[in-house]
């Protein structure tokens, strides 16, 4: 009787462990899926089997465990102007990444920043860096002084 039990019990053993094996987590392609509630102010989130689906009120969340590939041909590009020509106090310019680039990030610094914005292609690509300053003590004699600049990289695979 005593080997019968042990033998059942290895039994619902090996079958546990095939059905952990089957719904490993992440999934076989590296995605781990997800499903968060779409209620307000729930935050519910959970991790789910690749072969699931998400329940009514829930909307399915899926991240790649892998690495990036990163970045290459890193570098920050930079531009300077002063300029007594500004209209209303405020000076703008822009800094292009080099040609086959994104831009990562960038920055203004001027006075007073008013605006730090990527430059985006029509394709939605940032291209290179724009910013705005202002000046509140401006006269024709002291010139707006700005510079721009983007973090400029080449996407890896």
């Amino acid at each position: 009787m005593r080997k019968w039990l042990l033998g059942v019990i290895v039994v619902v053993a090996a079958l546990f462990g095939a059905g952990i094996a089957y719904a490993a987590i992440p999934g076989p392609d590296g995605v781990i899926h997800g499903c968060y509630s779409t209620g307000l102010g729930s935050g519910a989130l959970y991790v789910i089997d690749s072969e699931e689906e998400c329940p009514t009120g829930y909307a399915a969340l899926n991240w790649d465990q892998t690495a990036p590939a990163g970045v290459a041909g890193y570098e920050v590009v930079t531009f300077s102007d002063s300029t007594s020509q500004a209209q209303a106090h405020t000076v703008s310019t822009q800094v292009a990444c080099p040609a086959g680039k994104v831009a990562l990030g960038g920055g203004v610094n001027g006075p007073i920043a008013m605006t730090s914005r990527p430059l985006l292609d029509v394709n939605n690509l940032a291209t290179g860096w724009y910013g705005q300053v202002q000046e509140q003590e401006w006269t024709s004699s002291n010139p707006i002084h700005i510079q721009v600049w983007a973090i400029c990289a080449t996407a890896g695979d």
